[in-house]
């Protein structure tokens, strides 16, 4: 051995003469073994060491029981790709990549014979030279040999640096001449490991290690090598790194050197470009963004915080939430009663506020509260008990008559809402909701009935709520009616044919009604504003990409004609790398999205939070493909900020004011609605409802700056919500409502609260909105 390695020592003395400095060329590590930081640790970790593997820390890769976990870099974005954890009664690998309740590495070393050849320098895992069947591990500078034929037909497997089957590794062994004595050989199964032969017997071959992220040229030197999708840290300039970009399965572009902006600094652990420290999200220091849009000296009160002459100024509710009555007269099931129904013992809304029998005292408080318009939803099963328009209700239409009648009278516009979340349980039934293309053709059916129905009464028709939210919960995790848990496409199904359905809904009324009827059509789409947790260009993207998941993701189809391109190529990237052949991401015929395109006449807005947002995956099933881990992005507050009843609802009205030059800048200044806007207080809140006036205050004055200054078309606000209602799965514990209901009282008694005084002084002072601490 000592005439071997005293080899081994002369020919690293010859190579480290002829070096070339500098960042991108070094010298292999002679027999130095990989410490395999990116394997996961041991072989046979137990899967709970696994869980404090972070991808958000950016480790290249990592290994389970049974399949291998990679984290690579998409598009800027960092992202786990696939794993499948052993149960805990059986924790551990075997080499036939079986869960076994003993790991391998105790039973390998009892079997193992301590190497007699073979010399450690530092601990970890080599390949054999000579045996792909074999390979050697070093603890404590003490070499043991492992062989896999005990576990069948395996052989080394460098990324789970065990016995792994054929199919799930490559090998090579070293070829020794006396040409090439001394010549480096890159060993297949990974691309930064050569063999350097030292005599013409291959089992006399050293290991060679460039380490990562580098590889061995002609001249025997390791050059900096883009051999997956990230960032490499330049160890010469703290704040230079190198970019790689992956374009196929084996090629990428790069490295591509690159600096940090201003002060920033690479971060190698995260590869991210961090300020003033290596702390990727340092605490923000506070900002101009926490504005509560107090009176200011030098800005004219009655100028800046008036509403706009003919600004529609109104409260909204929707049919399942406050109706009640769900089987009354001829109505046939919602999924929301279906859903509700099979979880007996869950507040529902068979009776809610009752409004199907009490319409009129809703509108005694509309009126009271002095607004000029109210937006509800109609319900598709009350209005057609089969579900299309050829036998329709006549109490149904009947009903929704005279209250659209009555609130004429009133001088109160009626904003009427086509689908809030209640299809009929039947076409759920029948083929899957809103996850068929049938869908489409019912959908517009039911429009064009309630467009001849109601139009001529009608002027301003939103035809989908909040496809996002409800395509999320319904179809995508199942945490709402109709309870479809489909993660990873249920929620891009169910929003495509949404978009669809509003498209061809929206040419039936240009082409069938539009001229007589002179009405307005749009969607409502809900958006949380998300505000960069830093000033790092991390964060940046970050908040775009969750505004673009959020609303672009619906918004850009029906004014563009197609998704946005970043939300396509993120999930198309992370599709591809989960191991399918297309993208989970529903396309559009070039047919459709000339359909598509430019079918908003104004953009309805449900907002009501904002969040400080950054890089990270949502759940900690970090590789499970879904919706919200395609966006990569994490909201969260700050301590400080007040928050209503619905803690994940934090109060920051500078947000609307964000979201609304958001959409300008996006969409050419469209005409936006804002649809909902709302403060959620305790379940024994009561009549005193200071909190709810703050915010309204501080909401409406940050939405006229931006109507005022900002010059934002914003042509309405309705305020979610007129009463206390059934909040969906929530049931009746967060009260939203501007109007109390006594749910204990069955004639469901209606009394205004104290935040009334606020809407009423607007009426009374002409549309001044004041400010109130």
């Amino acid at each position: 051995m000592a005439g071997r390695l005293h080899l081994v020592l002369i020919l690293a003395a010859v190579v480290l003469a002829t070096a070339v400095e500098g960042t991108l060329r070094t010298k292999p590590r002679l027999l130095k073994p990989r410490q395999q930081h990116r394997l996961g640790g041991a072989l046979g970790a137990a899967t709970t060491a696994l869980a404090d593997l972070d991808c958000n820390g950016q480790i290249a890769s990592c290994s389970d029981c049974t399949t291998k976990l990679t984290c690579v870099k998409l598009l800027n974005i960092f992202r786990p790709l696939s794993t499948t954890a052993c149960p805990a009664s059986t924790p551990y690998c075997v080499g036939d990549g079986q869960c076994s309740a003993t790991p391998e590495n105790e039973t390998c070393r009892q079997q193992a014979d301590r190497a007699t050849d073979f010399t450690c320098v530092g601990d970890g895992y080599f390949p054999s030279p000579a045996n792909c069947r074999k390979y050697y591990y070093c603890a404590d500078n003490v070499p043991y040999e492992y062989d896999c034929t005990p576990f069948g037909t395996t052989i080394f497997g460098a990324a789970r640096a065990m016995c792994v089957p054929t199919t799930e590794a490559t090998c090579s062994v070293a070829s020794c001449t006396t040409a090439n004595i001394g010549a480096y050989q890159q060993w297949r199964a990974d691309r930064s490991v050569y063999f350097v032969c030292t005599d013409t017997d291959p089992a006399h071959a050293y290991v060679a290690d460039c380490g990562d992220d580098r590889q061995i040229d002609a001249q025997g030197d390791c050059v900096l090598t883009c051999t997956r999708e990230g960032r490499i840290a330049n160890p010469d300039d703290k704040q230079q790194f190198y970019e790689c970009v992956q374009t196929t399965t084996t090629t990428f572009v790069g490295p591509t050197a690159k600096t940090c902006p201003g002060t920033s600094v690479f971060d190698a652990t995260t590869e991210r470009c961090v300020t003033g420290s290596s702390d990727p999200d340092p605490t923000p220091s506070p900002g101009s963004i926490e504005d509560y849009y107090a009176p200011t000296a030098g800005i004219d009160e009655n100028t800046m915080y008036k509403l706009p002459d003919g600004f529609r100024f109104g409260a909204s509710s929707a049919a399942y939430q406050v109706e009640g009555g769900w089987n009354a007269d001829d109505k046939s099931p919602s999924i929301w009663d279906s859903y509700f129904h099979q979880r007996p013992g869950t507040p529902n809304g068979d009776v809610a506020c009752d409004s199907y029998t009490h319409w009129d005292k809703d509108i005694e408080m509309l009126k009271a509260l002095g607004l000029n318009s109210y937006r509800f939803s109609l319900s598709w099963t009350r209005i057609l008990p089969d579900g299309d328009s050829s036998t329709p209700s006549l109490q149904g239409v009947a009903y929704y008559q005279q209250l659209i009648q009555a609130l004429k009278a009133a001088d109160i516009e009626p904003i009427v809402t086509v689908h809030h979340w209640d299809i009929p349980n039947k076409y759920q039934e029948y083929d899957g909701g809103w996850l068929s293309e049938n869908i489409i053709d019912r959908f517009v059916d039911y429009a064009d009935f309630v467009f001849g129905t109601f139009g001529n009464d009608v002027k301003t028709w939103v035809l989908m709520n909040e496809p996002h939210i409800f395509c999320s919960g319904g179809y995508e995790t199942g945490s709402a009616a109709p309870g479809v848990s489909q993660l990873g496409t249920g929620a891009y199904q169910c929003v495509h044919n949404m978009i669809l359905a509003h498209a061809k809904a929206y040419h039936l009324y240009s082409d069938k009604y539009r001229l007589t009827q002179q009405g307005k059509i749009g969607s409502s789409l809900d958006i949380q504003y998300a505000e960069p947790a830093t000033d790092s260009q991390e964060d940046k993207e970050a908040a775009e990409r969750a505004m673009v998941f959020g609303l672009a993701w619906i918004a850009d189809p029906l004014i563009f004609g197609d998704y946005p391109q970043l939300m396509k190529d993120m999930v198309l990237a992370n599709s591809l790398g989960a191991g399918l052949t297309t993208s989970r991401l529903p396309s559009f015929t070039e047919e459709q999205k000339a359909m598509i395109k430019g079918t908003l006449d104004f953009m309805g807005i449900n907002h009501y939070t904002t969040t400080l947002t950054t890089t990270a995956v949502h759940t900690e099933q970090v590789t499970q493909a879904s919706y919200t881990n395609d966006t990569n992005t994490v909201g969260t507050s700050r301590p400080e900020w007040q928050h209503s009843a619905r803690y994940v609802f934090a109060i920051c009205p500078w947000g609307l004011r964000g979201t609304l030059n958001w959409l300008k800048a996006r969409y050419s200044n469209i005409a936006v609605f804002i649809t909902e806007n709302g403060y959620g207080g305790p379940e024994d809140e009561g009549l005193q409802d200071p909190n709810r006036t703050r915010y309204y205050s501080t909401y409406l004055r940050a939405m006229l700056r931006a109507i005022h200054e900002d010059g934002c078309n914003v042509i309405g606000y309705t305020a979610w919500s007129l009463l206390d209602n059934l909040e969906w799965t929530s049931g009746y514990t967060p009260r939203f409502g501007l109007v109390h209901v006594d749910f204990n009282d069955p004639q469901r008694t209606r009394t205004l609260k104290e935040s009334s005084k606020f809407f009423q002084e607007i009426k009374s002072s002409g549309g001044l909105v004041k400010y109130y601490e």
